[in-house]
């Protein structure tokens, strides 16, 4: 393959690329802030189980 054809196999690959993230982002935005609140939760009942409240706010608040 000459370059002329190198560089446009990478423009289409690219570009499908960039198509299929421009489809997937908010799926993915979703997963993302889901998972979020599901560690946001463990963290909570993590600390809730150490006497309320992160040990940085205890320090914090003495």
């Amino acid at each position: 393959m000459g370059w002329i054809d190198s560089i446009v196999v990478g423009i289409i690959i690219v570009g499908g690329l960039f198509i299929f993230y421009k489809a997937l982002k908010e799926p993915i935005d979703l997963l993302l802030s889901a998972l979020g609140k599901v560690f946001a939760g463990i963290k909570d009942r993590i600390s809730d189980m150490g006497g309320g409240g992160s040990g940085y706010e205890e320090i914090v608040y003495g």
